[in-house]
């Protein structure tokens, strides 16, 4: 009797196990990010060319979809700076476009923004900047496939302040997410 309860204690364990490996692996993103570039002019086509202004090329959002806060690192400390990225499909080739590498921050402290469910976060797109590397095009116009992708691997951080105790910064999501493929039309810059 002693060996049946056992054995059915083992199973239990072992199914239950087996569930919240499963239910983790299924597990969606809290959440959802879309690029955002509006149809233009009569074409009505996602466009983006080169801006001489001082106006965002395009927009990228991304959307709290979960019924609680979420933590994310700023892009302005060295955390959060790489965690949005493009993949760029041209003539057929997957393209990685990240921002240009940050060769010393002068100042880098933890930085981070909370979303509440249901809030955006928006990342302005400049193109024009040095910030990003964005391929060459040389014809006057390419159609082409993009996606944003977010992705934080990095959960939590010591900060180290002076005469006060460390504080442990932690709860962060971390993981990646990827928006629909838009086709744009790229002009010449």
């Amino acid at each position: 009797m002693k060996k049946k309860k056992v054995i059915f204690f083992l199973i239990s364990v072992i199914l239950l196990i087996s569930f919240v490996i499963a239910y983790a692996e299924d597990r969606e993103s809290p959440f959802e990010i879309t690029l955002v570039i509006p149809q233009r002019l009569e074409h009505r086509q996602r466009q983006i060319s080169k801006s001489f202004t001082n106006k965002p090329e395009f927009h990228v959002l991304l959307k709290n979809i979960s019924d609680e806060p979420q933590t994310l690192w700023n892009e302005s400390c060295s955390w959060g700076y790489s965690n949005l990225s493009f993949e760029m499909v041209l003539d057929g080739r997957k393209i990685v476009i990240e921002k240009n590498p940050v060769i010393e921050w002068e100042k880098d402290f933890p930085d981070y923004w909370t979303l509440l469910p249901d809030e955006y976060y928006v990342f302005d797109i400049y193109i024009t900047s040095d910030i990003w590397n964005f391929p060459k095009i040389e014809e006057a116009s390419k159609v082409v496939q993009l996606k944003a992708i977010y992705e934080n691997t990095s959960s939590s951080r010591i900060i180290h302040f002076k005469d006060k105790p460390d504080k442990k910064l932690d709860n962060f999501w971390t993981g990646q997410i990827e928006s629909d493929p838009l086709e744009i039309v790229i002009y010449h810059w």
